[in-house]
């Protein structure tokens, strides 16, 4: 009576152990993917759960195609399920005072990006962005960068942006350490994540936030 009918499994890691109990027993089961974790070709287990799966959902089209190029994996088996947030807490808002005030964004053009800080996860493209910045100033003189995250890359992405002038005494790009993600998005005008391959921009407009889609560079 209390039989599953589908195991669900929100990590690769808990693979092996769905196919392992559901298996035997005809119960069909779904394996969740996040990322990098599927990029390479995987081994032993977890390749055979993978492939074993019923069904797996990925958050986007590039992991989607890295997944299935590297791990033999069918097309069709694949379903994307992208990341949501609360729209309780990421909602259209008119920017928030205090951080413009802070952050020294007033009559500011502002890009941001919202990721983990560390040194295992450079693709993320925040140095690719700060690189830019002194390009993208010369195009647009009033620009500023609020990197949001934690993570122990921080000094090197600092680093780089004085070195280019363009870091916190140059009054162009600030990282900062911040949990409440949704209050700091509200000043900005662009979120960018510059990871190779991909370009991601939501844009902020006079009173709210509306997605622009993705452009692939």
């Amino acid at each position: 009576r209390d039989r599953p009918r589908r195991f669900i499994g929100t990590h690769l890691f808990v693979a092996p152990l769905m196919r392992l109990v559901g298996q035997p027993l005809g119960i069909p089961y779904t394996v969740i993917t996040h990322g990098k974790e599927v990029w390479q070709p995987l081994a032993g287990k977890r390749l055979e759960a993978l492939q074993a799966a019923d069904a797996i959902w990925t958050v986007s089209r590039y992991s989607q195609q890295r997944l299935c190029e590297a791990n033999g994996i069918a097309a069709e088996k694949v379903q994307r399920l992208p990341c949501v947030v609360d729209g309780g807490r990421f909602t259209p808002a008119p920017p928030n005072l205090d951080l413009v005030t802070r952050y020294g964004l007033a009559n500011a053009k502002v890009l941001m990006t919202v990721a983990r800080l560390w040194s295992g996860d450079i693709y993320k493209g925040v140095d690719v962005t700060i690189r830019a910045l002194p390009k993208i100033l010369h195009a647009q003189p009033d620009v500023k960068y609020l990197v949001i995250g934690r993570g122990d890359d921080q000094p090197r992405l600092a680093q780089l942006a004085q070195e280019l002038g363009v870091g916190r005494s140059g009054g162009v790009c600030r990282l900062c350490f911040r949990s409440r993600v949704g209050r700091s998005l509200s000043p900005c005008q662009r979120l960018c994540d510059a990871f190779p391959g991909r370009l991601w921009h939501c844009l902020l407009g006079g009173h709210g936030l509306r997605s622009t889609g993705t452009v692939w560079g």
